[in-house]
């Protein structure tokens, strides 16, 4: 399914789309995560294998101008 947007599908498609917007968006979204104990990094041992995620970044109606910029 495709959809037609503006919001990025990946971080480094953020960053190409516009890194003034969007790397303070994720780093902030990162210390809150942080700051709000919600997860830890952690060494991982030598007989795992981390799991993955991905931030997603989304353009929030209140934000108004911010497509604009983008």
């Amino acid at each position: 399914m495709h959809v037609e947007s503006n919001e990025p599908q990946s971080h480094r498609e953020a960053m190409a789309i516009n890194k003034e917007i969007w790397l303070p968006a994720f780093q902030n979204e990162f210390d809150a995560q942080i700051r709000n104990k919600t997860w830890v990094l952690v060494p991982l041992p030598l007989d795992r294998v981390a799991l993955n995620c991905k931030m997603i970044g989304k353009i929030k109606p209140a934000y108004e101008g911010v497509e604009k910029k983008l």
